[in-house]
């Protein structure tokens, strides 16, 4: 206890630092904080030309495309347990497809067929109205139509929405 009480009554020698010895430090502490700076300065450039090379390498994937479409055929008659189905072939740099589906009566009439391609999926859009007095019994509408060259892939998926709802899910295969 009493060395406790003497120690406390002396008062402590420190050691003052030289004015070079301050300046040296205070420079390697800057200079480690520079480093620091321009590491963390080439980690983010780095990762933005990371970045923008991803968005280039997929920027196909971003981009809808609007298609072409004509209707180069369409029939209807009543449901009577046809296939609902659509199926695609390539013919030339074009799509050839045929969509059969059901309506409520065979007279509804497509108002428009729409199509966009986004990387290697296609999404086409039809549209269906009521025609008027009809037949009272549930409708089968084909209708065959083409896509006018669309980005050529190996291997496309081919979704399609009568009047906003999906009707069906294809692929199509580019012939090797």
């Amino acid at each position: 206890m009493k060395r406790a009480k003497a120690a406390a009554r002396k008062p402590l020698k420190k050691r003052l630092p030289k004015p070079k010895e301050t300046l040296a430090k205070a420079r390697d502490i800057e200079c480690r904080k520079r480093a620091r700076r321009t590491r963390a300065e080439l980690f983010l450039l780095a990762s933005i030309v990371l970045l923008i090379i991803i968005l280039f390498a997929f920027s196909k994937y971003m981009v809808r495309t609007k298609l072409d479409v004509s209707i180069t055929n369409q029939s209807s008659v009543c449901f009577s347990g046809q296939d609902t189905a659509s199926s695609a072939a390539w013919s030339g740099g074009n799509v050839l497809m045929e969509t059969s589906f059901e309506t409520v009566d065979p007279c509804y009439q497509i108002t428009s067929i729409n199509a966009e391609q986004q990387g290697d999926w296609i999404r086409i859009y039809i549209e269906t109205k009521e025609g008027g007095l009809c037949v009272q019994c549930f409708g089968y509408r084909r209708v065959e139509y083409e896509l006018a060259s669309p980005m050529m892939e190996n291997d496309i998926g081919i979704e399609v929405y009568v009047d906003g709802l999906k009707e069906h899910t294809t692929r199509l295969f580019l012939a090797a």
